[in-house]
């Protein structure tokens, strides 16, 4: 038999199957608010850099060219967020499925709305109401008036519904959701004018002879124009309407 003569040898090198966790946990945030992802790879990646990896993002699937590890995404909305297909630079595939959720809660939106007239008598009251939706409750409120420190008011039903008698601005300065912790938009502001009470002073009169009269004056305070009711000895009260003289 023929003996045949080898030569040459090969080298197989084995490279291990890149895999992807998300090591962010499941979490909740408050509408509005961004988060994090953080994504951890093996093997770590060195000389197969970069990896390639496929996510699903919230929306639609994206690409992500990785080159360190572990690799923070951001900012992110809510929502659910999977792996779907890693590449390293060797060719080397691996189909994962790590899923994280980032839940929104809702946050509330509150509004501050007058109810009565803005120009009230003084010793009177003006009527607003604090209007919230959005979140479910209860709510902190906290809003700013003219004089002194803000006033928080908590409630579960809405609106609230208060009076006020103090001139000048009020405004709502924050809307909390003390069920979840949530700080939410708020809207709305309300003037208060307050007019002082017209006084009426009179003076005057005195003796007269039959037949003739003697001086009384009124004296008014307040804005014009008025409206007098007076007696003056007679069977029934006289009126006056629309008096813009003074006295």
């Amino acid at each position: 038999f023929c003996v045949a003569t080898l030569s040459g040898n090969a080298n197989v090198i084995k490279y291990n199957t890149p895999t992807v966790n998300i090591t962010t946990p499941n979490a909740t945030v408050c509408q509005g608010v961004t988060s994090s992802l953080n994504f951890s790879f093996t093997p770590i990646p060195s000389i197969a850099q970069p990896i390639n990896m496929n996510w699903f993002n919230g929306s639609s699937n994206v690409n992500l060219a990785v080159t360190s590890n572990p690799t923070v995404v951001t900012p992110v909305n809510a929502g659910t967020f999977y792996s779907n297909l890693i590449t390293d630079a060797f060719g080397c595939t691996s189909t994962v499925s790590d899923t994280v959720e980032i839940l929104a809660l809702p946050i509330p939106s509150a509004t501050l709305t007058l109810l009565s007239n803005d120009s009230i008598c003084a010793g009177s009251f003006a009527t607003m109401q604090i209007a919230v939706s959005g979140s479910t409750g209860p709510w902190s409120i906290r809003y700013q008036r003219p004089l002194g420190p803000d006033t928080t008011v908590s409630f579960a039903v809405s609106p609230y519904v208060f009076q006020v008698n103090k001139a000048g601005i009020y405004n709502l300065v924050q809307a909390k959701d003390d069920g979840n912790g949530c700080i939410g938009t708020i809207s709305g502001t309300a003037t208060i004018v307050v007019n002082p009470q017209p006084t009426a002073i009179v003076t005057g009169g005195g003796t007269s002879c039959a037949g003739t009269s003697v001086p009384v004056t009124v004296t008014l305070t307040g804005t014009s124009p008025w409206s007098l009711i007076y007696q003056d000895n007679s069977p029934n009260n006289v009126v006056v309407s629309n008096q813009v003289a003074n006295p």
